[in-house]
């Protein structure tokens, strides 16, 4: 099997140091390339420099990471092959260690699928979030697509989150995006972060960050009040550890839900 390059997307989180050890031992790596955005928070740049000899690391004072970055890698790999592309927030901690031979494979399967990577827990999210009703109306609807030949692959958008890219297929307009289910799932650190005690550099990265997505503002307050009752309904196809959310998500929000359609997907038992 082929080796891929894997680019880590930075910027002034020290959490892109997990997020690289992990990939050191993970299986299929060609080289790992940390792609940052323009930072200045001292300890980073002092890791950095700790590390020169051994992953390279390109500077971009690019305004919209997401565009840029996925073009640039594209180019580092000359417009060929395969690459994955990680942001620095992710906790791979679970998570098998031949995570891209597995995406490999899929891609090789599925020849209409751009890219593809593992999904996000949501199932163990803290109750302090403040955006947690936001993560949820927003990843769950990534969990009601099941891959026809193989339900533990889930069609869900991707951006730069963590998914293997393939460059020979970039160019096209039309095209899938999967997820894969546990074991092969991962988690946005920034969901599990105790408001009442973020880490140093996470508060600098606030300050400093000219965007900020969404699902990261555990420094804006928001309304959490609102009891949070569970439906308990199981359908009998449903994924257990899934169903539930996806009732309660629905009720909040009024989102267009298509509960039927879950119910009746042909879902497989978790693992874990």
């Amino acid at each position: 099997m082929t080796n891929v390059p894997v680019f880590i997307l930075s910027r002034d989180r020290m959490s892109v140091q997990h997020v690289i050890e992990w990939f050191e031992k993970a299986e299929g790596v060609e080289r790992i390339a940390i792609l940052d955005h323009a930072t200045t928070y001292e300890p980073l740049l002092a890791y950095y420099e700790s590390i020169q000899g051994t992953h390279q690391i390109y500077e971009s004072q690019v305004d919209d990471p997401y565009t840029q970055f996925v073009a640039a890698c594209r180019r580092l790999v000359n417009g060929m092959g395969r690459f994955m592309i990680v942001d620095c927030d992710m906790l791979f901690t679970g998570c098998p260690t031949n995570l891209i031979p597995y995406c490999m494979e899929a891609l090789d399967r599925y020849d209409d699928v751009l890219k593809c990577g593992p999904g996000l827990w949501v199932t163990d999210l803290p109750p302090t979030l403040p955006c947690l009703k936001q993560v949820l109306a927003t990843e769950l609807q990534w969990w009601v697509k099941p891959i026809s030949l193989d339900p533990t692959w889930f069609e869900a958008n991707l951006d730069t989150t963590c998914a293997l890219h393939d460059a020979d297929r970039a160019m096209r307009k039309v095209g899938r995006f999967m997820r894969s289910d546990s074991p092969y799932m991962i988690r946005h650190l920034t969901w599990y972060l105790n408001p009442a005690n973020v880490p140093e550099d996470e508060l600098y990265y606030y300050r400093h960050a000219k965007r900020k997505g969404w699902h990261a503002h555990v420094l804006e307050p928001q309304d959490v009040s609102e009891e949070w009752e569970v439906p308990f309904w199981m359908g009998r196809d449903a994924l257990p550890r899934y169903a539930h959310l996806i009732e309660t998500a629905g009720k909040i929000y009024r989102r267009d839900w298509n509960h039927n359609a879950v119910r009746n997907a042909q879902w497989t038992q978790p693992t874990t």
